[in-house]
């Protein structure tokens, strides 16, 4: 795939078939996965129909972009193949490859094996390896993955073209530009250019055959069917005459000059545009480099063994412990068993200062190491850790489509008609005018006329306008990640900065979530024991908060005096003991509202409350205070300066909510307290049809109805239940730092949206003029047909220089 169209190429193919339908599109690694249904077409069918559809290779694949985090393919080379009744035993993809047979014995080969990431598989990578052992297994070693092998050898391909073209289309040029050749023009002469022509012809064969692939099996035009149409006129016109002129009736010069340079030139375009595409990959595709290859084991299923031993990453499993010394990256993700080391994170979420790590704490792939050892118990596998998480986000970002892009993409559907009419026009027009006019022969006039026709054909391939947003977005979303922002769709890289509403939770998002026990009411020693075995089962911030505060009084959560505890987002928990019900959570949730001791401590305000019930009656009441995150109450100034409609909802009671207003210097009146998910989704319904485009902004499980009802959803990477948040929304922001994260969002948003729009803007101007003068429109100047292919140049270059000033601007304005 050597440009942004061959895609929609695929997807065209696609359209016209059933049972068949696109999973996952991918420009920047030139792969496109589709899946289908069984009962109504077979795989192989299709593989082989969008084969000949778009002229691309199609193979059939276990392992897809879909499930990527969920499967792993683990490559081994065996000194001797195990023979089948083994290898039957495992999941394999494909047949063992590279075997090496010596008089009809097979010596060694390699299998690929696929495993499922899941923490209760039988079978694990290692004992896979150990179980197989006698057969001399080896991990195979991957240097270059296999979609920078294809961007690569697309590279490659379209350079060794581009080359092979102008190193031909040369002697064309000087048999026809130097006059002062011995029988210059002669049919000899002749004869060794339509050689050479034919040659680059061949070489361009890609460029014809797609397009009339795409009219013969999915009757619609291309975006290269103009480029197409003027090489094969320029190649015909030129033949005719050359026929003529061996014959002894010469009408004209054939143009073979034009067909040369117009094919090299045009291949120089698309070889640029390859070779931004790898600079694109490389760009997001380094978040992916951090993983390492080993790492030192020291433990499995939980408990320390009495060895160290260095292993392939690939091999790691839930639950084995792995020791991290300073100067090392992180493996994968997981929680710190032993030691304490100061890491940086600034690769992950931008933060440059480095942040000490204790027992306890989460840690995560690709952070390194700068001071101390820890042990890790492992928590995700390389498939499915941070580190892939946010490589898969790019990917799906980058090619996930937006408003902007549908603009440039009806753009260049129109302009295909417009300027194949053109060219008919301008070639009709010119033809009459050269004749009745300049009174010039009538072949004289006609190929006058071809002239300006190939013209306009060949400056108006729109392959500028598929890039404009396409690349713009690739960058931004790598940008972002510099600053810890993961951009999950192109629409919201490109509209954040639009919107008219925002609306923030306040624990964990707007707070620091850090809470503490301020007031406590409890009913005897078995409610604390209780409470503790309650709070034990919930990660969420007033839970974990209570739960410390009577671990710290001696409590602990080894009792298990509860079973069958759920979980109500935005209410609390609820159980049985001994047949009674139990409900724990704010005092709506548990109907204490009304009761003495909690209307007392709501009177007091600015305490977030935990009540819990047994039965009908009391037994604990806790105040917990938060504090507002650094920078938050100047984040809501700048936003509402700027225009931004800001609320503040949150389940926690409405004076606790309106005293943590006035702390960050916000009206109240826009802070709404005492909500149900239920209700915070209400009300971002309500901003979305009153003020506009609204954000959500939160952080936790019970978020996930707002993030899904706004139109732009932001996640907060540090807050409890983040996995569920983060999958609901459409941005997420990976640093604690919250604030600078926010500001870094909407900014990159504004410059991203700026650089798409000059794009856009850029690529409508050049369309004007290229055909206003390539038509001769403008008398006194007009393109040449032989240059019109610098038109795929001087299109694509000024769009590739756009979204490199966007890098550049961020860094330029970060440093400033």
């Amino acid at each position: 795939m050597d440009c942004p169209d061959c895609l929609n190429k695929v997807k065209r193919a696609f359209k016209v078939l059933d049972g068949a339908n696109i999973i996952a599109m991918d420009y920047m690694r030139g792969i496109v996965e589709a899946d289908c249904d069984m009962n109504i077409s077979e795989p192989d069918i299709i593989a082989r129909f969008v084969a000949r559809a778009t002229g691309f290779g199609t193979r059939l694949a276990e392992d897809t972009l879909e499930n990527a985090d969920t499967t792993i393919i683990l490559p081994v080379q065996f000194g001797k193949l195990p023979p089948h009744n083994v290898l039957d035993r495992y999941d394999i993809s494909g047949v063992p490859t590279n075997l090496k047979r010596d008089k009809g014995e097979t010596h060694g080969g390699q299998v690929d094996f696929i495993f499922k990431v899941d923490r209760r598989a039988s079978l694990r990578p290692r004992d896979l390896v150990d179980q197989l052992k006698t057969y001399g297994p080896e991990l195979k070693l991957v240097s270059t993955n296999r979609h920078q092998a294809r961007i690569n050898r697309d590279l490659n391909l379209v350079s060794l073209r581009t080359l092979a073209s102008a190193v031909l289309t040369v002697p064309i040029l000087v048999l026809v530009w130097s006059i002062s050749l011995p029988d210059h023009g002669s049919t000899v002469y002749r004869a060794v250019e339509l050689g050479l022509s034919t040659c680059v012809m061949v070489i361009a064969e890609p460029i014809y055959t797609g397009s009339f692939r795409s009219a013969w099996y999915m009757h619609e035009a291309d975006l290269g069917l103009l480029t197409a149409v003027s090489t094969l006129i320029t190649y015909f016109f030129s033949l005719i005459a050359f026929v003529f002129q061996a014959a002894g009736s010469p009408f004209s010069d054939p143009l073979f000059e034009t067909l040369g340079l117009l094919i090299t030139l045009v291949y120089v375009g698309r070889t640029v545009q390859a070779f931004t595409r790898k600079m694109a990959y490389m760009a997001t595709e380094s978040v992916g480099r951090l993983q390492p290859t080993t790492a030192r084991l020291v433990g499995e299923n939980g408990v320390d063994c009495d060895k160290q031993d260095i292993i392939d990453t690939r091999l790691i499993h839930y639950d084995d412990i792995l020791r991290v010394s300073a100067g090392e990256i992180m493996p994968t993700d997981g929680l710190i068993v032993s030691g304490t080391a100061d890491l940086d994170e600034s690769t992950i979420t931008g933060e440059s200062i480095p942040v000490t790590k204790q027992p306890g704490a989460s840690v995560l792939a690709g952070t390194k190491v700068v001071q101390g050892s820890i042990d890790i118990l492992v928590t995700r596998l390389i498939a499915n850790n941070s580190l892939s998480s946010v490589v898969q986000a790019l990917n799906k970002a980058q090619n996930s489509g937006s408003t902007y892009q549908d603009f440039a993409d009806k753009m260049a559907a129109i302009l295909l008609p417009v300027a194949g009419s053109v060219s008919v026009i301008s070639f009709l027009v010119w033809t009459l005018v050269t004749r009745y006019v300049r009174h010039e022969t009538w072949s004289d006039s006609v190929v006058n006329g071809i002239k300006y026709a190939i013209a306009v054909m060949a400056v108006a391939c729109p392959c500028a306008l598929t890039l404009a947003v396409s690349l713009v977005c690739c960058l931004g979303v790598a940008v972002g990640l510099r600053e810890g922002v993961v951009f999950r769709t192109a629409e919201s890289l490109l509209s954040a900065n639009q919107a008219k509403a925002i609306a923030f939770d306040k624990t964990g998002t707007l707070s620091q979530g850090n809470l503490a026990v301020i007031h406590e009411e409890v009913v005897g020693d078995l409610s604390k024991r209780l409470i503790c075995d309650l709070t034990g089962s919930n990660a969420h911030p007033v839970s974990t908060a209570i739960r410390k505060h009577l671990e710290a009084q001696g409590m602990t959560t080894n009792d298990h005096l509860l079973g069958d505890i759920e979980i109500v987002p935005g209410g609390g928990m609820k159980c049985n003991f001994m047949d009674i019900p139990i409900l724990a959570g704010n005092p709506t949730f548990t109907n204490t509202a009304d009761h003495p001791s909690v209307s007392s401590v709501i009177s007091q305000g600015g305490w977030s409350l935990f009540t819990v019930t047994f039965g009908e009656n009391l037994i604990a009441l806790y105040g917990l205070s938060d504090q507002p995150r650094n920078g938050s109450s100047q984040l809501i100034d700048t936003l509402t300066k700027q225009g931004k409609h800001i609320v503040i909802l949150s389940g926690d009671n409405q004076q606790a909510v309106n005293h943590f207003s006035r702390s960050i210097h916000f009206d109240s009146q826009y802070a709404f307290g005492g909500l149900l998910p239920a209700d915070k989704a209400d009300h971002v319904g309500i901003l979305e049809r009153e003020v506009g485009k609204t954000i959500f902004v939160g952080d936790g499980i019970n978020d996930t109805l707002a993030l899904n009802q706004a139109s732009i959803s932001i996640a907060v990477g540090s807050g409890t239940g983040k996995d569920i948040a983060m999958a609901a929304s459409s941005i997420v922001l990976l640093s604690s730092d919250m604030v600078r994260c926010f500001k870094a969002t909407m900014d990159i948003s504004r410059l991203a949206r700026i650089h798409a729009l000059v794009s856009i803007a850029w690529c409508g101007i050049y369309f004007f003029f290229a055909i206003l003068l390539a038509s001769g429109a403008a008398v006194n100047f007009s393109i040449p047909p032989q240059y019109a292919g610098l038109g795929e140049v001087v299109s694509v270059l000024p769009v590739i220089l756009v979204a490199a000033h966007l890098w550049v601007r961020r860094r330029w304005i970060k440093a400033n």
